[in-house]
């Protein structure tokens, strides 16, 4: 008796490659909104801590101090009741800036070269909140893992201290 040897079709082969290409078609696109969308939430969690501390600084009438940790993509502050808060950058953001670009966001003109720009004191990257409602000056760059995504965040030296986010888009830092 002769057994049946069974092979794919040449249709059943393309059908499924073309399903494959749609599914991929589709799903390459949303991950880059997606990531664009997480990059944005964290720049925005940053952005409300940074307001949170400028007005408890005002209203306590002490400073208060953020710190970062470059190296865990963490940073962290003290509750009111002096407990350390620390928050970790979701995944896939971390500190770090794309390279050939140039800061500060406001006014473009060195090329970045730290992904904090803050004060350090002790060996440690700090913003300090005045309560006065100064802020020290400085910027933070993020960027998505994959070197493709980039915001910052901002205080520029000035009379009165303010908060900037930026997204860098086509060549070019958009003020959100």
């Amino acid at each position: 008796m002769k057994k049946l040897i069974k092979f794919f079709t040449l249709y059943e082969i393309i059908i499924v490659l073309a399903i494959i290409t749609f599914i991929l078609t589709i799903s390459i696109p949303r991950t880059d909104i997606f990531r664009q969308k997480v990059i944005i939430l964290e720049l925005d969690k940053l952005f409300n801590i940074f307001n949170y501390l400028q007005q408890r600084a005002i209203a306590s009438n002490n400073s208060q101090q953020l710190t970062f940790n470059i190296k865990n993509n963490s940073y962290l502050y003290l509750s009111l009741t002096n407990k350390s808060i620390s928050y970790q950058l979701s995944y896939p953001i971390i500190f770090g800036f794309l390279e050939a670009v140039k800061g500060p966001p406001s006014t473009p003109t060195k090329l970045i070269n730290k992904a904090i720009t803050f004060q350090t004191k002790n060996k440690t990257l700090t913003v300090t909140f005045l309560s006065n409602g100064k802020i020290t000056p400085g910027t933070i760059y993020i960027i998505d893992k994959y070197k493709k995504l980039m915001c910052a965040l901002t205080c520029p030296i000035s009379q009165v201290s303010y908060i900037r986010k930026y997204i860098y888009k086509n060549g070019q830092w958009i003020c959100l």
